[in-house]
């Protein structure tokens, strides 16, 4: 798993830095070797935040809260258990580096995601409100 984190870092980090525009090349390659190195997490031991389940939280913690137990059904995860949606990688009894490269997949695919809605709100944003009314405007 430390092999396959290595590589794709040693490609998309340095894509990242070279291909985004100046204004945004800090932030985007440090969301990127964020991103990168999580998968790092699934070698740790226990539950990580947000991955687990109910019965995980209730066995580590001996009851679940009201409001996770409400909300636990609403989201579901794209890729669960981080496997790739494809035949010869959606094997329940898949080696770990297929965990990885699928943890990988949901990071980029959450920023890429969450970072095109933010672009998008922001450009919504600047488009509406973004002139106070003029003399005339306002005198009307």
């Amino acid at each position: 798993m430390l092999v396959v984190t290595l590589v794709i870092g040693a490609i998309l980090i340095p894509a990242t830095y070279l291909l985004l525009p100046r204004a945004v090349k800090r932030i985007g390659t440090t969301f990127v070797t964020i991103a990168v190195i999580a998968p790092l997490g699934l070698i740790a031991p226990g539950i990580a935040y947000g991955e687990g389940s109910t019965e995980d939280v209730k066995a580590a913690f001996g009851y679940v809260p009201s409001g996770l137990q409400s909300l636990s059904g609403v989201i579901s995860a794209p890729f669960g258990g981080y496997n790739i949606p494809l035949p010869f990688f959606s094997d329940a009894n898949a080696p770990l580096w297929h965990a990885a490269i699928g943890y990988e997949m949901a990071g980029i695919i959450g920023i890429v995601a969450v970072g095109g809605i933010a672009y998008l709100v922001a450009r919504l944003l600047r488009r509406g409100g973004g002139q106070a009314p003029s003399a005339a405007e306002a005198g009307s």
